[in-house]
């Protein structure tokens, strides 16, 4: 999330504390790891 304009944008004391948050909460509810994935998908289509 720190690559992301919007966590950039925010005052380095702001953006930590709003991580601590989620990083705390998400500890909480789903432990110390959590399995995430990634799916990308692409159309490829020809001009006529």
């Amino acid at each position: 999330m720190s690559t992301l304009s919007p966590y950039i944008a925010l005052e380095d004391k702001q953006r930590d504390r709003l991580f601590a948050g989620l990083r705390e909460k998400l500890e909480r509810h789903c432990g110390k790891t959590i399995e995430i994935s990634y799916i990308s998908a692409f159309h490829i289509a020809q001009k006529q």
